[in-house]
């Protein structure tokens, strides 16, 4: 189970963008986080996953303090935020094996299979499209292991029949662990099954 308590975030002096949050998912859930531009959709994501320091509260996972233990966040908190990182003289497929363990949904060869990434596999992401990119960052999350998934807007820049592929493999592999996504698409939701914790 996942427990966020009374999560406050912010940027500076100015007023916190998240203030007071409180979050439950248990194994299996799929969270929707919604909301309009700048209602703190990303913030809370990037808090959730340790990219941002929180102002004040607890992060939980099946009792253990992750905001205590940043490599017990590292390790079991996986996100895959705006702008992923990818190194320039590594290929798509020198990528997903580096994240390949015995722990892996899937292996590297799978992913890219699953999402269609064969003739992208030997070249370099940062030559990609945008889409391209999108798709090779959801195959990271098929490989690398964790216990709870953060991914903002994965739908964007996916054509429709991807963001229903997306959300169906979604599905497959949120039973056990937690899914939470920021998203615009009430059609990602609804395929999803997802709850929604909207921001205002």
């Amino acid at each position: 189970m996942l427990t966020a308590t009374d999560l406050t975030i912010g940027y500076g002096d100015t007023d916190p963008v998240i203030q007071g949050l409180d979050l439950t998912a248990d194994p299996g859930d799929i969270i929707a986080v919604t909301g309009a531009n700048g209602s703190g959709k990303s913030t809370l994501l990037r808090g959730l996953a340790g990219h941002q320091p929180l102002d004040s509260g607890t992060i939980l996972l099946d009792g253990a303090d992750l905001t205590a233990n940043s490599r017990a966040h590292r390790r079991d908190v996986f996100a895959v935020l705006d702008g992923s990182a990818w190194m320039r003289e590594l290929t798509l497929g020198d990528h997903l094996r580096i994240l390949e363990t015995d722990g892996s949904l899937m292996s590297a060869d799978d992913a890219i299979h699953t999402l269609d990434l064969a003739d992208l596999a030997d070249r370099h992401p940062h030559t990609f499209s945008s889409g391209q990119r999108q798709r090779s960052a959801l195959a990271t999350a098929l490989v690398r292991p964790w216990s709870v998934l953060i991914l903002d807007e994965p739908e964007q820049r996916l054509d429709v029949d991807y963001q229903e592929r997306t959300a169906d493999i979604l599905r497959a592999i949120a039973p056990g662990a937690v899914i939470i996504l920021a998203t615009h698409s009430q059609q990602l939701i609804d395929r999803l099954g997802a709850a929604e914790l909207h921001l205002s």
